[in-house]
């Protein structure tokens, strides 16, 4: 494997050197280059986008890249000594456990700060710390509104989801058959769009066929279906979780927006405060919202648990009357 090249830029000599040497003893095809006198940092003379795959970069150091005009910070991440996270740069929490660390730089790594900082699809995610009979109907109206304003595609990555029972359409393919063919030699020169379904103005990515199957995906390939969606030019890509599954921390880390949906009870109150913790451990926080929905779709016959009466129903005239 070839190996990923990192600069670290920090002032603390000894941070910086037990950073690196986690770093290298944790992931052996990254080399980590250390740097920890500001005055010797000239981003004139040092090439940081061809010659390094990530710079991690303390304040200090990052005053000086934020001076060039050339794009150079494309590459950077902000290496953070507290959590006020700024919205528009990727950036990394300092004094946070090392494995969760590792775990957001390896998102950058696999390209989520070039994506993250230069724009493309934006991506908001909804993760609910309680299921509710809510979840999936209010993220489909969610995404209806997005989708009437611009090019908007649904990824249902719930691990057993009812969408076939509220859309009409008929669906064929599932998020793993797309997997196993955009990986497959058979199936290579397929489009995403092939494998997508169409309510209204929305695409939708329907959810895998069995509750087993999205263990065993794999983050690259968490990371590859992204990319898909990227390139297939969506403007806006919702992401509807179910569980944190095992590409979850790099997938929320390129979201520009997350939202919790639950109810005011206090069940709700006590489980979402380890989602709370793992949100805050990422630097996320401040891209977290919390939106709490109506009690239930009431006295809604289970022979009309359809979209179009949901369209009609209770939940939509509380996103209009909400949701702004």
């Amino acid at each position: 494997m070839e190996k990923k090249s990192i600069l670290l830029c920090d002032e603390d000599r000894a941070y910086a050197a037990a950073l690196s040497g986690y770093l290298s003893r944790e992931e052996d095809h990254w080399s980590v280059s250390l740097k920890t006198d500001p005055k010797d940092f000239d981003p004139d003379s040092l090439n940081l986008k061809e010659d390094y795959d990530i710079c991690l970069l303390s304040e200090k150091f990052m005053e000086k890249v934020s001076e060039q005009k050339d794009g150079t910070e494309n590459n950077v991440v902000a290496l953070l000594s507290s959590r006020d996270v700024p919205d528009d740069k990727p950036s990394i929490y300092k004094f946070q456990s090392m494995d969760n660390f590792r775990e957001k730089l390896r998102g950058y790594m696999s390209g989520g700060t070039k994506k993250a900082v230069l724009g493309g699809t934006k991506l908001l995610a909804v993760y609910p710390p309680v299921q509710t009979e809510l979840t999936l109907p209010f993220t489909l109206l969610l995404s209806l509104v997005y989708a009437k304003q611009e090019k908007t595609v649904l990824l249902d990555m719930e691990e057993n989801s009812i969408l076939s029972t509220l859309i009409p359409e008929p669906i064929e393919m599932s998020l793993t058959d797309y997997l196993y063919l955009s990986g497959n030699s058979v199936g290579k020169g397929s489009s995403i769009e092939d494998c997508l379904i169409k309510y209204d103005d929305l695409y939708i990515l329907p959810p895998v066929k069995n509750p087993t199957e999205i263990s065993f995906i794999s983050e690259n390939e968490w990371s590859g279906l992204l990319e898909d969606i990227r390139n297939a030019k969506f403007t806006r890509a919702i992401l509807l979780f179910d569980r944190m599954h095992r590409g979850f921390p790099d997938m929320v880390t390129q979201c520009e927006s997350i939202i919790l949906p639950g109810k005011q009870d206090a069940f709700y109150r006590y489980s979402k405060g380890g989602a709370e913790r793992f949100f805050e451990s990422y630097g996320l926080s401040s891209r977290v919202k919390e939106v709490f929905l109506p009690d239930s779709l009431g006295g809604l016959p289970d022979s009309d648990y359809k979209m179009e009466e949901l369209v009609r129903g209770k939940l939509n005239k509380w996103m209009k009357e909400n949701w702004n």
